[in-house]
């Protein structure tokens, strides 16, 4: 679950629509991140090479455990044209689930108070 989650984020409210290219810049930080990391080994005369990648910057080493997961299945990518506006986006998807009209029993997660 956890790298579908890393895999789809979806940006809403007031600062998509404020500041330019929000998304690409998001997307290219997070790809600046990490480098490939070429591991070679030697097995009996046998040169046995694997890449990897790994944090390129030491403060980053919190996000090593995210670099599979982004950098393995492919670059992360953007879809355009958006289907709804980021300013009402979240609306949308309330509207969606409230006409699910989900119960308890259907699996879904709710907090407890």
């Amino acid at each position: 679950i956890r790298s579908e989650l890393v895999r789809n984020v979806c940006f809403i409210g007031g600062v998509v629509l404020c500041v330019p290219q929000f998304e690409r810049r998001f997307l290219e930080s997070v790809k600046n991140l990490f480098q490939k990391d070429i591991i070679s080994k030697d097995y009996d005369e046998n040169k046995i090479e694997s890449v990897g990648f790994k944090v390129k910057n030491a403060r980053h080493t919190k996000f090593q455990s995210l670099a599979t997961l982004l950098m393995d299945k492919g670059p992360l990518t953007l879809i355009y044209p958006l289907p709804f506006s980021p300013s009402c986006i979240n609306w949308v998807g309330g509207s969606v689930l409230g006409a699910l009209s989900p119960s308890n029993d259907d699996g879904w997660i709710n907090r407890e108070v």
